[in-house]
């Protein structure tokens, strides 16, 4: 699923999810996410995904929709 949103262009994929088992972490990577942060997590967390996403957009020049 996620090879497809990225052949429509630059894509930061970032699970969010109450699955926070190691092994779960682990599937979500293989799957192709770029990040996996399960919940609760901390709104500093957040604050920093959310940096690293405009980051990694202007870096690729991408028109993605935050």
């Amino acid at each position: 699923m996620f090879n497809e949103l990225r052949r429509h262009g630059a894509v930061l994929i970032i699970m969010v999810t109450a699955r926070s088992e190691r092994h779960d972490c682990l599937r979500g990577l293989q799957l192709g996410v770029d990040d996996y942060i399960f919940k609760p997590f901390s709104p500093m967390r957040w604050s920093g995904e959310s940096a690293r996403f405009w980051n990694w957009k202007a870096r690729s020049g991408s028109s993605a929709q935050a």
